[in-house]
């Protein structure tokens, strides 16, 4: 199956809920970062190791030879392929026979390969609820403002609420108003990505007010060795 919707929505989070709670129906459950497919065959391979697989010292070979390998079992595995880009960067390197596969993506187009289950943006009163029940506050009109400036976005309700819970001197309009004046301000040249603004902003408010903490350059300098790293750019 494939799990479909924009940055942010939840989807890797609800593939990995889905691991852990049912995880035990399988025989072997592994995660592939599907992102960039270098990264993708390296953790082909290296499932090829956990099942004992001689290395061929060919990165493609043995993402093969682990696929050949699944093919033959008769007891189910679970494959989860995280963030493909599109059908065709994963479409060789899917799994046969008793081997289940979840994809996600930001993109819908995988109707060919796999039923496509679209993840939606939360209502305002799911977000506003999360928020309540997060930061453990009240002010049941205040989240539900904050909710309608975040649009929806599970990540963007996450980010809002891990800053929240510890500083019980910010109201949540308070968060609202700065979010909405980080999404109206052009963004740093070189900022790339495709999460939502409201997403953006979030992280923004976050790192602005990391770096004016004690030791916050240090933080944001691992931060920014993160973000090099990380596969999104």
């Amino acid at each position: 199956t494939a799990v479909a919707g924009m940055g942010g929505i939840g989807k890797t989070t609800l593939a990995a809920e889905y691991c852990h709670r049912f995880g035990g129906r399988y025989a072997g459950v592994w995660w592939v970062r599907a992102e960039q497919e270098m990264t993708m065959l390296a953790d082909l391979a290296a499932l090829g190791q956990r099942l004992g697989l001689p290395p061929s010292g060919n990165v493609e070979n043995d993402a093969r030879a682990v696929l050949e390998q699944l093919g033959c079992v008769t007891e189910p595995w679970l494959l989860v392929y995280d963030n493909a880009p599109n059908p065709d960067a994963v479409r060789q390197w899917l799994p046969v026979g008793a081997v289940r596969a979840i994809i996600t993506s930001r993109f819908t187009e995988f109707g060919e390969l796999a039923p496509v289950t679209c993840v939606d943006q939360w209502p305002d009163a799911v977000t506003a609820e999360y928020l309540l029940a997060r930061t453990e506050r009240k002010d049941a009109d205040g989240a539900a403002r904050l909710a309608k400036t975040l649009g929806g976005l599970p990540l963007a309700a996450e980010q809002a609420a891990a800053f929240l819970r510890p500083r019980k001197g910010v109201s949540f309009d308070d968060y609202a108003k700065e979010i909405a004046r980080l999404i109206k301000r052009k963004r740093d040249a070189g900022i790339t990505g495709e999460y939502p603004d409201t997403v953006y902003a979030a992280f923004v408010t976050s790192l602005e007010t990391l770096q004016a903490m004690q030791a916050g350059d240090i933080a944001l300098d691992l931060l920014r060795l993160c973000a090099f790293l990380s596969p999104d750019g």
